[in-house]
C-alpha cells in the first residue's frame, strides 16, 4: 500500500483503519511529542525533564523489556537475561551521557561551544563510539595474539575466549563504598552484582577468577574475604585452584621466574 501511494510506511500506517495499527500510531505520536517537549525543557536549561526519564517510559509503554525476553527466551533463560540487561545498561548509558553533558556546561563567564544533551547528541556519541569499537575489533583480528585490558564497564558488549577477573574481594566487588552508602543492605550491591554478571559472560571458552588471601596496606599485610559473589556461581561450573601447591622445585621455580623477566625485558626493548 505504501509503495502504491509512494509513501513512507509510516504515512500509510497513519491512515490505516485498523485498530492495532492505529493504537501504535497513537502511541508513537504521543512519544514524539513527549520527546519535543522535553527537548524544549533540556535547550531551555530545565533539568527537571530527562531524556532518561522519557527512553524510560518509553521502554515500559511498547513493553520492550518483555519482547526481548520473550524472542531470546528460546534460545535460554540465561541469553535472555543477557540481552535485558543490555538494553537496561543502553538506557542507564543515556542518564551517564546526560550527567556528563550537564557537567561540562561552561560557566557563565566562559565563552566555550556547548550543547544541552539532546537525543540527536547521545545518538551521535554512540555512532561514534561504534566506530571506535569497529577499529578496535580490526586491530584485534589483526593481533589475535595480544592481550586487553579493560574494565568491567568497558567490557559489555565484548566476547573473549578467555576472561581474567582480578581482585574478587570484598571491599573491591563488591566496593566497600557500595555497601556503606545502603548500610550493607542488597539493594546497596545490586548494581555491582549485575556489573559482575555481564563480566562473567564475556567469556566464550574459560573464565579464571582470582583474588588475594592476603593484601599489603600501609605496611600491614591484611587479610582478604572473597567476594559474596562467588556464593552465587553455580558450584558446579566451577574448578578451585587454591589449595594447590606447585610441583616445582625451589630451584626449578627460581629458574622459572628468572627466564620469565629476561624474556620480558627482551620483548620490552624490542
Amino acid at each position: 500500500a505504501a509503495r502504491a501511494a509512494r509513501q513512507t510506511l509510516y504515512e500509510t500506517m497513519r491512515g490505516a483503519q485498523a485498530a492495532p495499527v492505529r493504537e501504535f500510531v497513537e502511541l508513537m505520536e504521543a512519544l514524539r511529542a513527549e520527546h519535543r517537549a522535553v527537548h524544549a525543557a533540556l535547550q531551555a536549561g530545565d533539568t527537571g525533564r530527562t531524556l532518561h526519564g522519557w527512553v524510560r517510559e518509553l521502554v515500559k509503554r511498547v513493553r520492550l523489556e518483555e519482547a526481548v525476553r520473550a524472542e531470546h527466551a528460546r534460545a535460554s533463560e540465561r541469553a535472555a537475561e543477557v540481552r535485558v540487561d543490555v538494553l537496561r545498561e543502553f538506557v542507564a548509558s543515556i542518564g551517564a551521557y546526560e550527567e556528563r553533558a550537564w557537567g561540562a556546561r561552561p560557566l557563565p563567564d566562559e565563552e566555550e561551544a556547548w550543547e544541552p544533551p539532546s537525543l540527536a547528541g547521545f545518538l551521535e556519541r554512540v555512532s561514534l563510539v561504534q566506530e571506535d569499537d569497529d577499529r578496535r575489533d580490526t586491530a584485534e583480528e589483526e593481533e589475535p595474539d595480544r592481550v586487553t585490558l579493560l574494565t568491567m564497564h568497558s567490557a559489555k558488549g565484548l566476547e573473549f575466549a578467555h576472561v581474567f577477573i582480578v581482585g574478587v574481594e570484598e571491599e573491591i566487588l563488591p566496593h566497600a563504598r557500595s555497601v556503606e552508602a545502603a548500610g550493607g543492605g542488597a539493594d546497596a550491591v545490586a548494581e555491582e552484582r549485575r556489573l559482575f554478571y555481564v563480566a562473567l559472560t564475556r567469556a566464550r571458552h574459560r573464565l579464571t577468577l582470582s583474588g588475594c588471601a592476603t593484601r599489603r596496606r600501609g605496611g600491614d599485610v591484611l587479610p582478604r574475604q572473597p567476594s559474596r559473589f562467588l556464593k552465587e556461581v553455580p558450584p558446579e561450573v566451577v574448578e578451585h585452584r587454591s589449595g594447590r601447591r606447585s610441583s616445582l622445585s625451589a630451584e626449578d621455580s627460581q629458574a622459572m621466574k628468572e627466564d620469565f623477566f629476561a624474556r620480558m625485558r627482551e620483548l620490552l626493548a624490542g
